[in-house]
């Protein structure tokens, strides 16, 4: 049999046992049964991973929702939270022994793999997890850990279909660092770009202007790169320090292409007094 032959009579055989062995609803109509319950607890790994997808999209919205909560509490529950679902990541079944068994006897090799399955202790670990990081975190995010993670199989059967299968990854919200002058802090804020002249056409027409537009990309690029490499580490880093790092970058950087723009004399001393006035203290 070719390969898609097999895989729709594995298909078959497991919809027909279904059909006979799993009741969808439970007897008085309430719920799902006891049988499907245990039968998505013992294989359905897919589902704990988009329970924490989905707690940590929670805790990424609560950054907004709850500015007052100091930032060391936020940090501490989204790193809980994607430690738990690192947990779960490339935790599948083990393949049966034999896979042409599950057309014969589809009830046996599915008792099988939920033997072999990882998914009772990995449960087990993750709920540890969560419930050792609600003690140590203010009440706000303990309430919205609780509903995201305890409440998510409500959310679960409301949203599951419209992600098309995805596990709602398309609705993972993405974050952009962006690398313009409109976003330094310091000691650029004043200084323009010489291209925005003349209908942001003048560049064209001076090489002092374009050099003096290339310096100050380095410089911008350079202290963005400092400050989202800083937002990212796992170990704080104060603002001095920072400040620290970025006037070694800067120095670096004028330093380098002091022999090159040479179109203006007056740009890189101008710019070094620029950045020592702003940041304080001299830069080589």
């Amino acid at each position: 049999m070719t390969p898609q032959v097999e895989a729709g009579a594995v298909r078959a055989s497991l919809g027909r046992w279904a059909g006979h062995n799993l009741r969808l609803s439970a007897t008085d109509g309430a719920g799902l049964s006891s049988e499907l319950i245990a039968f998505l607890r013992a294989h359905d790994g897919a589902y704990r991973q988009r329970r924490l997808r989905h707690l940590v999209r929670c805790l990424d919205e609560a950054r907004q929702d709850f500015p007052d909560i100091e930032a060391r509490h936020h940090d501490a529950a989204r790193d809980g939270a994607w430690r738990a679902l690192s947990l779960t990541l490339g935790q599948t079944h083990a393949l049966p022994p034999d896979p042409a068994q599950v057309l014969h006897d589809p009830g046996a090799t599915l008792r099988q793999m939920a033997a072999q399955a990882p998914f009772a202790t990995l449960d087990t670990q993750v709920d540890a997890l969560i419930a050792a990081l609600l003690s140590t975190l203010p009440a706000p995010l303990t309430r919205l850990i609780l509903l995201a993670y305890l409440g998510f199989a409500f959310y679960d059967v409301a949203s599951l279909a419209l992600a098309g299968g995805h596990g709602g990854a398309e609705m993972n919200p993405v974050q952009v660092d962006r690398i313009s002058p409109q976003d330094i802090r310091g000691w650029g804020t004043a200084r323009r770009l010489k291209g925005e002249e003349f209908h942001h056409f003048a560049a064209f027409f001076s090489r002092a202007y374009r050099e003096h537009d290339y310096l100050l990309g380095r410089l911008h690029g350079a202290e963005r790169m400092a400050d989202m490499l800083a937002s990212t580490s796992p170990r704080p880093i104060g603002e001095a320090e920072l400040t620290r790092i970025k006037q070694r970058l800067f120095a670096a950087i004028l330093t380098e292409e002091e022999g090159r723009l040479l179109a203006d004399p007056g740009l890189i001393p101008t710019i070094r007094a620029d950045i020592q006035s702003a940041m304080g203290g001299a830069i080589i």
